[in-house]
């Protein structure tokens, strides 16, 4: 049928040149969070690619590039996750994700991944999710020699 599309988000990371080439096909643009050298925070937003997979017959992507280093953490999530709503009907929001992981970003992915979802729980309350919710935190490690 001619309504059934996907979105998607691939990688590939090549750890010697810190760099993570990517495709986003009308994905929610997953997160590149990292520590400035002043302890602020700096946020790339991985959008580059297309359209939606398999919508448009034809349609084309382009390839992002973003550098990566030791401790950044590479945030991809759902719209379920994003457009959670509370009793207000008001969309959770990838603001509200990026506040959690920049509260926690020094702190084991785990944590941050429980702390987002921690978030996105009391900002709903009792409202149910409309959607699949699906997050994914990694961070960079540089490399130790002899591993």
């Amino acid at each position: 049928a001619g309504n059934r599309y996907f979105t998607l988000v691939w990688g590939s990371v090549d750890p010697s040149g810190h760099r993570l080439r990517y495709v986003n096909a009308g994905h929610v643009p997953p997160l590149l969070v990292r520590r400035r050298p002043d302890g602020g925070i700096e946020v790339e937003r991985l959008g580059t690619g297309g359209p939606v997979v398999g919508l448009l017959p034809g349609a084309s992507f382009s390839a992002g590039e973003a550098r990566f280093g030791d401790g950044d953490l590479l945030v991809a999530f759902s719209d379920g996750l994003s457009e959670a709503t509370n009793a207000g009907d008001e969309e959770f929001g990838s603001e509200r994700i990026l506040d959690a992981v920049a509260a926690h970003l020094d702190r084991p992915t785990k944590e941050v991944l429980a702390r987002v979802l921690e978030s996105v729980r009391a900002y709903c309350g009792s409202e149910p999710l409309r959607d699949d919710l699906c997050l994914l935190v990694v961070r960079a490690r540089a490399a130790v020699a002899g591993s």
